[in-house]
């Protein structure tokens, strides 16, 4: 019973600590503010997501070495408070070339409308599938 109860802490105070940061807190008493409130706005492409779709369709279909192979890759990035993406990872990918394109392709998207909690803007995760065919 005793390590049942510690692997619950601990896997509280883990998940504290890794997803402190997503809300971009400067101070002890403002994490402690917002960890755990959800998002009142989450970012927001400019124009919605009727033109992100639009965009990253355009972009991989102008792609030269994307047609040797297709599938899905996730793309983790954060949407910081002034709307810029920054932080590109791959969640999940499928080869270094596809790899990189997807993260080419994003990294040229225009600055978001931020997210905020609170009332506040903060940086949030976002993860983006980019499709290949």
């Amino acid at each position: 019973m005793k390590h049942s109860w510690l692997k619950y802490f601990l896997v509280c105070v883990l998940t504290i600590g890794q997803f402190g940061h997503v809300f971009g807190q400067d101070s002890l008493s403002t994490s402690s503010e917002i960890f755990g409130a959800r998002p009142e706005i989450i970012p927001r492409f400019p124009g919605g997501e009727v033109a992100l779709l639009k965009f990253v369709e355009n972009e991989v279909r102008n792609c030269l070495a994307c047609t040797d192979t297709s599938g899905i890759v996730y793309v983790e990035f954060t949407v910081e408070i002034d709307g810029t993406t920054t932080n590109f990872e791959i969640g999940r990918g499928i080869n270094s070339t596809l790899n990189n394109e997807a993260v080419r392709i994003l990294s040229l998207m225009p600055k978001w409308e931020a997210g905020s909690v609170l009332g506040k803007p903060v940086p949030m995760k976002m993860i983006m599938p980019v499709k290949f065919n």
